[in-house]
């Protein structure tokens, strides 16, 4: 059961292992269930643990809303860092 005492890894790892054929995130013509969601996830968590990113760590993201954000969002979040989204639209007048 999903609690408010549960961090976001903890949260989306118990939903996708009682429903990993289901369908976890759609947009635009990007399908993936709960599996292969978590299955992204821990790749990148594993390559950015790779490269230093660890527990009260940063991360900046320059990335759009879609399912690499979502990726990176909950990759993040396993490895304990922190998820810094920056707008990559943002022009140097505003």
């Amino acid at each position: 059961m999903l609690s408010a005492e549960m961090t976001m890894e903890e949260a989306v790892r118990q939903v996708a292992d009682s429903r990993p054929d289901q369908q976890a995130l759609v947009c635009g013509d990007a399908h993936f269930t709960y599996s292969q969601l978590l299955e992204r996830v821990d790749t990148l968590a594993r390559r950015l643990h790779g490269l230093g990113i660890s527990r009260g760590d940063k991360v900046a993201s320059l990335l759009l809303p879609g399912p690499e954000f979502v990726t990176l969002f909950f990759s993040v979040a396993e490895l304990g860092a922190v998820i810094v989204p920056l707008n990559p639209q943002l022009r140097s007048r505003r």
